[in-house]
């Protein structure tokens, strides 16, 4: 695993790499966490044939502060892309967590081959603009009942 930093329009990148013809590109959503440790659970379980791409967007991670008035998501989904070119990456599964999920729609639209998206909790624009007076998660409640009357184990 390489950890390096890339430079964009938008701001400096930190990011983990792990080179093969096949790759799993890792978004976060905001926040410290960098990307790497959120999804290490997955990266230790990748068989060896399957690379991976962490990022930090710019004030999240480990990536450094960079003012980021007047950018947009296109901005942000512009610098990703940027990087998947620069790293010659032809092909790659998206797993994306939180607000990642938006990007990520817009992100496997352009013309390096996405074969595959992983949403984990992906925040959307229903989610970003809900009262939260409802219950923006209305698919989750049968879930919760579940657990709740069976048990996380079960």
């Amino acid at each position: 695993m390489n950890r390096f930093e890339v430079t964009t329009k938008i701001g400096c990148f930190s990011v983990t790499y792990k080179k093969r013809n096949k790759v799993l590109v890792c978004l976060n959503g905001a926040g410290l966490i960098p990307s790497y440790e959120n999804f290490l659970p997955i990266l230790e379980k990748l068989p060896s044939s399957i690379g991976y791409l962490t990022i930090d967007f710019p004030n999240t991670g480990r990536s450094p502060i960079h003012d980021q008035a007047g950018k947009k998501l296109d901005n942000l989904v512009d610098a990703v892309y940027e990087v998947l070119e620069e790293l010659g990456i032809s092909e790659y599964i998206l797993c994306v967590h939180s607000l990642s999920g938006i990007l990520a729609c817009k992100l496997i639209n352009k013309p390096i081959k996405c074969q595959a998206l992983l949403a984990m909790e992906p925040t959307t624009k229903k989610i970003m603009f809900a009262d939260f007076s409802e219950n923006p998660y209305p698919e989750m409640e049968e879930q919760i009942r579940m657990i709740e009357e069976c048990g996380q184990e079960k």
